[in-house]
């Protein structure tokens, strides 16, 4: 395997852990984004639909609750995600939800084997998003449609942008290139969507989907899980010293209480759909 994606699947193996440990609270905070997808690409009853960089499972579950006559294959190169997906499933005993352990550009599915194809917070991470696109479309029936959601620019999801300003007084960030991994590497309003063109998808579009991430944390407990499921917060904490720690997440605690009432976290966040046809 290449060393790129190597190390891309080992940062998030690591986090499999953490995103089982808040599973519940992810999947409530990212339900509005799921529902969009699985309308995207017109799921309904009987459908096949893949879900592809599905992580714990999402949006494989939501489609599995929502559509029970569906059958649903929930995807992901990290195998412990694959695992806290499976266990999830059968904690909510869904019988219509399929597993793989597989990568985006080698998904181990027949041709025109699926009517929809959705992908969540997943591509942005891919070594070749264009293979992946690509793979996905083989694997589509003519007519069936493919969806991604990608996050918009930063300073529009302080769900991001409040860890990462507070970090970045103790960590300067290095400037991220046009193309590397990052959350927001298909921010900029067309570049998705040219990359869906280009590996062959018809009728492509894009549409943003404003909504509220909404978690039941304090602001101390919505900081802790922050800290923990990403990997990128992860290895930043650990450079800092005991006393840096310690005034980061004074910093951040005197953020966050303006996107917190009533036990809830609340933030604005703006998401971009893009959608293709075979």
């Amino acid at each position: 395997m290449p060393e790129d994606r190597s190390k891309v699947l080992q940062s998030w193996g690591e986090s499999g852990h953490y995103w089982e440990k808040y599973g519940p609270t992810i999947r409530g905070m990212f339900e509005p984004v799921a529902v969009a997808l699985m309308r995207a690409v017109g799921a309904s009853a009987n459908s096949r639909v893949l879900d592809v960089a599905a992580g714990i499972g999402e949006p494989s579950l939501t489609i599995a609750r929502q559509l029970p006559s569906a059958t649903v294959w929930c995807t992901d190169p990290a195998a412990s995600m694959i695992e806290a997906a499976k266990k999830e499933a059968s904690r909510a005993k869904l019988s219509n939800v399929q597993f793989a352990q597989c990568l985006a550009d080698a998904l181990p599915f027949d041709d025109e084997y699926f009517d929809g194809v959705v992908s969540r917070f997943g591509i942005m991470f891919f070594p070749d998003p264009e293979a992946g696109v690509r793979e996905m479309l083989r694997a589509l029936k003519e007519g069936g449609r493919v969806a991604a959601a990608v996050w918009c620019a930063p300073e529009a999801n302080p769900f991001h942008f409040v860890i990462s300003d507070a970090l970045a007084k103790y960590i300067p960030p290095v400037p991220a290139g046009p193309d590397d991994p990052t959350a927001f590497r298909f921010a900029p309003p067309g570049k998705l969507a040219a990359i869906f063109e280009r590996a062959g998808a018809r009728d492509v579009s894009e549409n943003v989907l404003r909504f509220t991430i909404e978690a039941q944390k304090t602001p101390e407990e919505f900081w802790q899980m922050r800290a923990e499921m990403s990997d990128a917060n992860r290895e930043k904490l650990a450079r800092l010293t005991a006393g840096q720690r310690q005034n980061l997440q004074r910093d951040v605690l005197e953020v966050l209480p303006q996107f917190s009432s009533g036990g809830m976290m609340r933030f604005p966040a703006e998401v971009l759909i893009v959608r293709g046809t075979r």
